[in-house]
């Protein structure tokens, strides 16, 4: 069943959002919902097997920094969806 949700963001995040979602062919509320996704499906034994990356960007969610720059995490989303959507 889908239903709609509302979030409140920075204009700016969402355009540059909306712009990544649309060069990879798919839309910005599916890219949110996959990654809400795998983030409630996350719990402390799971992330174990994650990198540091993914359990820092997964922690950000919470209040914790990732110690990557914007364009760090841009670039590593990008790879993600590249090798998804094939």
């Amino acid at each position: 069943m889908q239903t709609k949700l509302t979030l409140r963001m920075d204009e700016e995040v969402i355009r540059k959002a909306k712009r990544w979602a649309a060069s990879r062919g798919i839309s910005l509320s599916k890219a949110v919902e996959e990654f809400l996704a795998l983030a409630a499906d996350a719990n402390d034994d799971s992330l174990q097997g994650l990198d540091d990356w993914t359990r820092a960007l997964l922690g950000a969610g919470r209040g914790t920094e990732p110690p990557w720059s914007a364009e760090e995490i841009e670039e590593e989303l990008a790879k993600h969806w590249e090798e998804k959507h094939r």
